[in-house]
């Protein structure tokens, strides 16, 4: 075994793809997301794969999720941290709403994560955190008002 690797925004895209790589290369996989179904679906492919339902959004979900990971899989140690959304902003569709929602999951998921792995981490002197990023934040991209800065 290689070791623990614990995956957000794993039912889909770039997370799902980390999580089967890594499970074929013989990590142990915590695969974190809010559609229970994709990850079943993944556990279906990838027995070994932990399947761990949780909305990085929601604080109390996001600790469950680190609790039961830890306690089946062991300490983490590596962590990518990729769950996000973009929604394109249109000034005639603009709300807060939709610049709260993707603050919400894109920067505050991360946070919430990062408030279970840095102490762990820190106290044994080991471990990786890989935060996903996007060239939006750092270059303009057309209708991401709202996604830009959750990744900066």
């Amino acid at each position: 075994m290689r070791g623990h690797v614990l995956i957000t925004g794993a039912s889909s895209g770039i997370g799902r793809s980390l999580a089967e790589r890594m499970a074929a290369a013989g990590w142990r996989v915590s695969a974190m997301a809010r559609r229970t179904e994709r990850l079943a679906d993944l556990k279906d492919k990838y027995p070994t794969i932990l399947p761990l339902t949780a909305d990085v959004a929601v604080q109390g979900q996001v600790a469950a999720a680190m609790v039961k990971a830890a306690e089946l899989n062991g300490p983490v140690d590596l962590a990518v941290l990729n769950a996000g959304i973009y929604t394109p902003v249109k000034a005639e569709a603009f709300t807060a709403d939709l610049f709260i929602q993707q603050m919400q999951i894109n920067y505050f998921g991360m946070i919430y994560c990062l408030e279970h792995l840095l102490s762990p981490m820190l106290a044994r002197g080991s471990g990786h955190i890989a935060l996903m990023g996007s060239v939006a934040g750092y270059r303009g991209l057309p209708l991401s008002a709202a996604y830009g800065p959750t990744k900066a």
